[in-house]
Order: C-alpha cells, then structure tokens, then sequence
C-alpha cells in the first residue's frame, strides 16, 4: 500500500499546526504540544515516567479563555431545570463547564486536547482511554488527521483569531 503523496506524515502534521498555532491562536490561548512520544533510551523513559509523564496524552493542549459558562446559583438552577425537562438543549459551541465565581476578576479557562494522526494512524488504547477521560470531565477533544481538519476543530473551539481561514500548505519537505 503506497502512501497519498498530498498526505502529510504525523511529524509535518504536527509542525503544520504548530505553525497555525504560531502564527493565529486566539489572544489568551495557552497551547503547548507535551514531551510524550519519540523513541528514548530505557533510562530517559524511566526518568521521565517518575517525572509524571502519562501515556496516551494528547499531541496538542490548549487553555482555552471563556469556554467556561458564569452563572449565578440561581440561573445555574434554571439552566439545570431547563435542560432536564427538554426545554433547553445544549449547542456544541455551548460551554460544557458552568461555575459560579467566587473571586472577582477570575479567568475562567476551557482545556482542550487535540490528538494529530497521520495517514495510516490509529488511537492506541491509552490515547482512547485519555481523550475518554478529558471528556468526561468536561474537556474539549478531538482528533485531525490533516491540517485543514485541524483548523476546522481549533476554529469551532475559538482556538484562532476571527477570520483564521486557511491552513499555509508548503512543500511537506520543507516542513519536516
């Protein structure tokens, strides 16, 4: 099976939306991609196994600003009430985490993770159980498989600045 040339390895995957991230992330957007992954010596991954490295964490994490719904007590009970009873169903832009402030001026973040896949790959069992658990708790997760994917997710997260439109598409060789 020959690989689609117009697909780009994980690798320039990873490094094209880096470069998105660079060049547009929204103001306030925190985004890091951790030091999972690559191959290591046995002492390397044994050191950072008993630094708090985890398997299965997601290629890209993002701190997202405002994706957390403010609520008093009182319209949180409406909320709640409106949602049981099928009077109100939530969109998908809709924050899924509602607190009530308890210190002025708090920044209320929405954490994101965002798992990049080449052409031929596929969620390991550890990936799975990790997006599973983020959102469960109330995360934003998703999984790109191409660049033009990958803007789509991080535009419907508010990951980007308004008017992020296009993915830059150079020579996948100069990328890597």
């Amino acid at each position: 099976m020959t690989r689609d040339p117009r697909r780009l390895t994980e690798l320039q995957l990873h490094m094209h939306v880096a470069a998105l991230l660079r060049r547009a992330a929204a103001p306030g957007v925190i985004w890091f991609h951790p030091a999972n992954g690559e191959k290591r010596d046995k002492a390397t991954a044994h050191k950072l196994q008993q630094m708090g490295v985890q398997p299965g964490v997601s290629d890209i994490v993002l701190m997202i600003p405002g994706k957390v719904g403010i609520a008093t007590i009182e319209q949180s009970k409406h909320r709640t009430i409106a949602i049981a009873s099928g009077k109100h169903i939530p969109m998908p832009d809709e924050p899924r985490v509602w607190v009530t402030p308890t210190y002025p001026n708090t920044l209320f973040v929405q954490p994101a993770f965002l798992e990049l896949k080449g052409p031929s790959g596929r969620l390991s069992v550890e990936q799975r159980e990790f997006l599973d658990r983020a959102d469960s708790i109330g995360c934003l997760v998703d999984v790109a498989s191409t660049p033009e994917a990958a803007l789509v997710i991080l535009q419907r997260w508010g990951a980007l600045r308004p008017g992020t439109t296009s993915v830059t598409r150079r020579n996948p060789a100069e990328v890597a």
